[in-house]
């Protein structure tokens, strides 16, 4: 049985099924887009085969089942047949011993799974990362492990294991690395106090502008941080020795000229009279050895090592180095947790695959929403709208297709502050038929208030029974299909509430995005994205197959679509401007403008929908990962 990448060289997704010597076939009627993420999936259900692109069906015929006998040449990019491998990222493998159904597809195509749910056969996230540790800083100085090193668990830590062995060890990317204050932050589990042994090393060679961390000075146990300028040595030597077979956590500082060491967050050392490194490029950078050929390598646990570009306090110590940190904290120049997981099978029967050939992890170009085994520093960012809470506001010129009776309202929005009638979405600013709003930390539907023309009942409200969340990423939804209103968050339906068949009232008032005005000015004071009306009630499945995805705006039933991702001024579309200083922008659906009104609405990088960002948006939006404002 085998699912290929494409049908000859159609770009067409391919099931096949060999009974014996007879062959069966499913081909794609729709071709894999390059360089963009694609979730596709097969199914058999009794004798009812289904190809799915990115939740949706694209093939269907009836397939015999395949027969129940050992496989013994079992590939992951590769076919049995000789033939070239793969030219792909791959990621979120799966296999099921049941034919899921579409919904079970879109529901679970963007979430890392736990590895114990039912039908689960086997599971390959594929995001373990072989001879590599990963550096979580912003610098993303991924390193080498030489030789083979062991991740362990040892009192509840995990940790890379460092064997008293030559050649073991890690090899870190050049770069200067130390050009001034500085910290350098871990844990660590001696085991021996081998002569020399490091904990870190970074230099160019022996006696070569070195800045080292050394586990014991000699045979003695007691660490040292010692800073090479040129060939002259500067030393700061704990008073203290590491504990044998304990974890212990280790820090040295340098602020100034003063340089201080701390074991467990209490300084143990400081002396007031040491320069600081030289600003040169280190090209010889390791954990667990020295740059001396003498000195013996580690004994060692070695976990969570962090280097710093300023002089941490001892309070901050003390208060971070239990806990793990985002990644994005200021000065961090590196963050090597050293406990990236080597399975590679997390479903049930732990069916753990080697690879073969020169596989490379491309942890940066991975659907970041699969990376929740790591912090989240490595997602694209995106152009988004900044509203401030207090004067900012998007307002769409009338149109008669907003005039809707039936609808379904959409938007990813990170609230920033979950502010009483906080607006979203208004059709209105005298009287609106409809809003999605904010209200006692929920999403609220408001319809007919301040009496519309046509509107009956007047001012009748609905609320969701989740709470929403500040400073995080939900895509919020909610539907009416003439007799019950429905409120989705991240898709997953969180109530219906029967409506007595509401009319609502039409007017030629403006559309709103992040205010509402009927009743009092109130604003939405956050991050707001891909904003959608629709002109009926999407179902569930809908929703959640289309909230991840970049719409082209010929959808059927779809009124407005406002990704507003369009960046700063003057480099979207041409910006003719009214009222003045106020950009013009354009709705894609109606190839009509909308104005930025009232206080500047900036546009801010920003890390998009945490865990729920999908593969298509990932090939507009690329950068740092770095929120700035």
């Amino acid at each position: 049985m085998l699912l290929a990448l494409t049908h000859e060289e159609t770009g067409k997704p391919h099931l096949s099924i060999f009974r014996g010597g007879a062959t069966q076939d499913l081909t794609s009627t729709q071709p894999l887009a390059y360089n963009t993420w694609s979730h596709v999936a097969a199914t058999l259900n009794g004798t009812t085969a289904t190809l799915y692109i990115n939740g949706q069906q694209v093939a269907q015929k009836i397939m015999q089942p395949p027969n129940n006998v050992v496989r013994t040449k079992n590939y992951l990019g590769r076919d049995n047949w000789g033939g070239g491998c793969s030219n792909m990222l791959l990621t979120e493998v799966r296999i099921w011993s049941v034919a899921r159904s579409q919904r079970e597809l879109a529901e679970t195509m963007y979430r890392r799974l736990n590895g114990s749910e039912s039908g689960l056969r086997g599971y390959w996230p594929l995001d373990t990362v072989h001879n590599r540790v990963l550096d979580s800083g912003p610098a993303h100085a991924h390193a080498q492990i030489k030789n083979g090193l062991k991740r362990v668990n040892q009192n509840g830590r995990t940790a890379l294991d460092f064997p008293n062995i030559q050649g073991n060890y890690i090899d870190v990317p050049p770069e200067a690395w130390f050009d001034g204050n500085f910290t350098i932050e871990a844990w660590v589990y001696p085991r021996s106090y081998n002569n020399w042994s490091r904990i870190l090393d970074f230099g160019n060679g022996a006696e070569n502008d070195n800045v080292f961390l050394a586990l014991s000075q000699g045979g003695s146990g007691i660490p040292q941080l010692t800073v090479v300028r040129g060939n002259a040595f500067q030393n700061l030597v704990s008073k203290d020795a590491l504990r044998l077979n304990a974890w212990s956590h280790v820090a040295a500082t340098l602020n100034g000229t003063t340089a201080t060491f701390y074991i467990n967050g209490q300084q143990v050392a400081q002396v007031t009279t040491m320069q600081p490194p030289n600003k040169v490029v280190r090209t010889k950078n390791y954990l667990g050895r020295s740059n001396w050929g003498s000195d013996a390598y580690a004994n060692m646990l070695l976990s969570d090592v962090r280097i710093w570009s300023v002089a941490r306090t001892q309070a901050e110590i003390q208060a971070n180095k239990d806990r793990a940190l985002t990644g994005t904290e200021p000065y961090l120049r590196a963050w090597w947790r050293l406990d990236e997981p080597r399975r590679t099978d997390f479903g049930p029967n732990a069916k753990d695959a080697a690879p073969l050939g020169t596989v490379t992890e491309y942890r940066s170009l991975v659907p970041p929403e699969f990376l929740n085994l790591y912090p989240r520093t490595m997602v694209p960012e995106n152009p988004v709208l900044a509203l401030d809470g207090v004067d900012d506001y998007v307002e769409i010129p009338h149109l008669a297709a907003f005039n809707v009776q039936q609808f379904t309202l959409e938007a990813w929005i990170k609230p920033r502050a979950l502010n009483d009638w906080a607006g979203i979405i208004t059709k209105g600013k005298n009287s609106s038929s409809f809003a999605m709003q904010i209200h006692t930390k929920r999403l609220l539907l408001a319809i007919n208030v301040g009496g519309p023309a046509g509107g009956i009942p007047a001012g009748q409200t609905w609320r969701s029974n989740t709470e929403l969340q500040e400073d995080v990423w939900q895509h919020v939804a909610i539907t009416y299909d003439g007799a019950t209103i429905r409120f989705y968050i991240n898709g997953v339906l969180d109530s219906n509430q029967p409506a007595a068949t509401p009319i609502l009232g039409a007017h030629e008032e403006s559309l709103f995005l992040g205010a509402d005005f009927p009743g009092g000015d109130e604003y939405f004071k956050g991050n707001l994205s891909e904003v959608r009306i629709w002109s009926r009630a999407l179902s569930g499945l809908e929703i959640i197959v289309n909230l991840n995805n970049r719409l082209t705006g010929e959808e059927a039933d779809l009124v407005g679509y406002w990704p507003l991702n369009e960046g700063v001024r003057g480099t979207a579309y041409s910006l003719k401007v009214y009222p003045p200083a106020n950009p013009l922008y354009y709705d894609t659906v109606n190839k009509k403008p909308y104005l930025l009104m009232d206080g500047y609405l900036r546009h801010i990088p920003d890390t998009v929908y945490k865990g729920l960002i999908s593969n298509t948006f990932a090939n507009y939006w690329l950068g740092t990962g770095r929120e700035t404002g």
